[in-house]
């Protein structure tokens, strides 16, 4: 283009070579060079915008790849660490299960134990309580025996032998 635009400029030189003003040129020149002059700059401008499109699209493209491959690896380490955690968890879980079930053991053993010592505790009061109405009951019986033996001996009406025989 450049070449053309200079090959005209030399044209208009020489057309007006025998005048003096002949790097004055007209109005219709300068308006055809300046649309020439706009177009190229227009063609150019075009051509690194689409280049520049072009460019632009493939960075987006690498772009969305990396990212695509970085939520990926994101995806996977998540996966791992969820899969960890899982583990984790159920071991805690186990050995908290485990635990429960020892305390619930040693729990259950106490109160057997203390069940077995409460029985033991009740019989004992209960052996004790037995005796002591025995001894009661023998006492009263006792002081019934002696009284009656006093009232028999008061009571002269009745026999000896039946005395005996009521009191034995």
């Amino acid at each position: 283009m450049r070449n053309r635009h200079q090959a005209s400029n030399s044209n208009a030189i020489q057309d007006h070579g025998a005048n003096n003003f002949a790097t004055i040129r007209t109005t219709s020149i300068v308006t055809k060079q300046q649309k020439e002059h706009m177009q190229e700059e227009m063609h150019e401008q075009m051509t690194g915008y689409k280049r520049m499109r072009r460019e632009h699209q493939a960075a987006l493209l690498k772009l969305e790849e990396r990212c695509k491959i970085e939520m990926e690896n994101h995806k996977q380490l998540l996966d791992k660490e969820y899969e960890s955690l899982l583990q984790q968890f159920s071991k805690e879980l186990e050995k908290l299960q485990i635990r429960h079930q020892q305390e619930l053991e040693k729990k259950l053993k106490q109160n057997l134990t203390a069940e077995k010592k409460l029985q033991k505790e009740i019989c004992g009061r209960q052996e004790q309580d037995r005796k002591a109405f025995e001894t009661q009951k023998k006492k009263e019986y006792k002081a019934n025996k002696e009284r009656w033996k006093r009232e028999l001996s008061l009571d002269e009406s009745t026999p000896k032998r039946q005395r005996d025989a009521t009191l034995q």
